[in-house]
């Protein structure tokens, strides 16, 4: 059988224009994320009336001026750091993200730099082109000023209907005619906002890697899935849970642990505690020797203590799930100050894990959505920008969570 896909890429010169995109991204892509850079290839030329390779060209061009320019930066910093005997800080590596996405051809094409690409643009664009190009920092209040004006259009309408049917007016009646129809009329008016949403604008598409090699050791990743361990039977059925995940996404550089805490008490212990971590560390041991090699584990168990919650008036997990995803990225950050205390193994299957999956004890992993959420966030358009003064995310994604 033959593979169209790789046939027509073959013979595309848009492919071939688009694959010297200067940080070579755009060549480790899926053939989703490829498909969708030439589709919006395809958006603007025909919203600017011209050709596609030219659109293609321009983005290049675009991303090769600030491949130059990021080179000439990184030459200035290097002599700046040797004459001042400084390393690099946080706000060089926030530059650094940024500058690596202006490296991307796709950073033209559906990110932020898309505005730069049209003002290389000649010609007045078709008017389609220009409602789907709000910026979406806008989308939220035009949205909002469209549900509320057709709310107060629809509720005037009623009202108006109510002062032109015949039998008793009045102020009184017209104010309950007002109240009984806004309800109605927002659901209405939400309706129609999300219908025509819909129609104007398109989902967000989020660019992949396809990690064809596999996951790399620069982007180790531990799935990891918070828990209260009421007792054995549900230890079992937890473990079971996490070897599937593992049956469905076996990968090097993906590791597997179990954040464990006991279940609400009335005091700091209970009587099955000892049991509850006797089971779910034999049984972590047990998946260790039928799956790991080379003696490195790919299973863990971390359980915590319980901390008095005065909101509660019980002894709980600190902060419960929540309280347990922010210890443990703390611990693999190297924090000793954390309220776990049992380890099923003292080491980190490494000291440079790069992203962590949370799961619900509930959630099923599917098979290949590990390497498919971790090539979603290596990609450069997704990576995310640290503002170092403020400590928060400007640009990018620090979190992603998948919905349907």
């Amino acid at each position: 059988s033959f593979n169209w896909s790789e046939i027509f890429e073959n013979i595309s010169f848009l492919e071939r224009i688009l694959r010297q995109d200067p940080d070579g991204t755009y060549g480790r892509m899926d053939l989703d994320s490829r498909n969708h850079y030439k589709r919006q290839v395809g958006i603007i030329a025909k919203s600017y009336r011209v050709s596609e390779l030219h659109i293609a060209r321009e983005a290049i061009d675009l991303a090769k001026k600030a491949m130059e320019a990021s080179q000439a930066a990184d030459e200035k910093a290097v002599a700046k750091d040797a004459a001042t005997g400084r390393g690099e800080d946080n706000a060089s590596w926030s530059d650094e993200a940024l500058a690596r996405k202006k490296t991307h051809v796709g950073y033209y094409l559906i990110g932020n730099g898309f505005a730069l690409l049209e003002r290389r643009q000649k010609g007045e664009r078709k008017r389609a082109g220009r409602i789907e190009s709000v910026p979406s920092d806008r989308l939220g209040q035009v949205y909002l000023a469209f549900v509320v004006l057709s709310t107060l259009l629809i509720t005037a309408l009623a009202v108006g209907y109510a002062a032109y049917t015949p039998g008793e007016r009045g102020i009184l009646l017209l104010i309950v005619s007002g109240a009984a129809a806004l309800i109605p009329a927002s659901e209405m008016a939400v309706c129609l906002g999300n219908w025509l949403v819909c129609k104007v604008k398109k989902p967000s598409f989020f660019p992949r890697l396809e990690l064809k090699d596999g996951i790399p050791d620069s982007l180790r990743t531990m799935v990891v899935i918070p828990a209260l361990l009421t007792d054995e039977k549900r230890v079992v059925q937890l473990l079971e849970n996490m070897e599937n995940h593992y049956l469905a996404n076996r990968e090097d550089n993906l590791y597997f642990a179990l954040i464990g805490a006991f279940s609400d008490s009335s005091g700091p212990k209970k009587k099955n505690d000892a049991g509850v971590l006797l089971a779910a560390s034999e049984g972590v041991k047990a998946l260790n020797l039928k799956y790991a090699k080379e003696g490195r584990d790919l299973f863990y168990f971390y359980n915590r203590l319980r901390k008095f919650s005065e909101c509660d008036n019980k002894w709980i997990g600190w902060e419960r799930k929540r309280g347990a995803l922010m210890e443990f990225n703390e611990l693999l950050l190297g924090s000793q100050e954390t309220s776990f205390i049992f380890y099923s193994n003292g080491k980190l299957p490494a000291d440079d894990i790069k992203y962590i999956i949370t799961l619900d004890a509930d959630t099923m992993l599917p098979f290949g959505m590990a390497k498919k959420m971790i090539g979603t966030m290596a990609h450069p358009l997704n990576a995310p920008v640290v503002d170092p003064k403020r400590g928060i995310v400007t640009e990018g994604y620090g979190v992603m969570q998948p919905r349907i």
